[in-house]
């Protein structure tokens, strides 16, 4: 096993106080490898001030696929096919943590077989940016592709 990380680079933001990460680097790492993914940025957001982040539907992550057909920046040869892979894993409130965490046991694993399904996709689907949303309620895990 490679000890170099699923990921071409990370971030992790500071916590405001009453905010925690559902899931670990870890799992997250864990969950890519089982997939056989690799995602070019892996980033722990702390939080948001966008209004529409409500109780009953917490962003928990987004994964993003930028399309492959954009000339300059996707066509420099020195750039791989997990650059095209982004996601962020983003920070609940505390006392969400537990319930939130549950949630991502089963929705992580779900993105991480997307992104390495996405690697391997036709020029058709590669070729226009796709978004993986997962969110979490009360009614449980939402996932949406776009």
């Amino acid at each position: 096993m490679c000890d170099d990380p699923p990921w071409e680079g990370y971030s992790r933001d500071r916590l405001r106080a009453g905010m925690a990460y559902p899931v670990g680097r870890d799992f997250v790492e864990r969950c890519l490898r089982d997939a056989g993914a690799v995602i070019g940025s892996l980033s722990f957001v702390g939080g948001t001030a966008d209004p529409r982040q409500v109780p009953e539907r917490r962003l928990l992550i987004d994964l993003y696929w930028f399309g492959d057909a954009r000339s300059g920046y996707l066509t420099n040869p020195y750039r791989t096919r997990a650059s095209y892979l982004f996601m962020r894993l983003w920070a609940v409130p505390s006392m969400q943590r537990r319930e939130m965490g549950q949630l991502l046991g089963e929705g992580l694993p779900l993105a991480c077989r997307w992104a390495a399904a996405a690697m391997n996709r036709g020029t058709a689907w590669s070729a226009s940016p796709h978004v993986l949303t997962l969110h979490g309620g009360p009614k449980g895990l939402c996932v949406q592709e776009t």
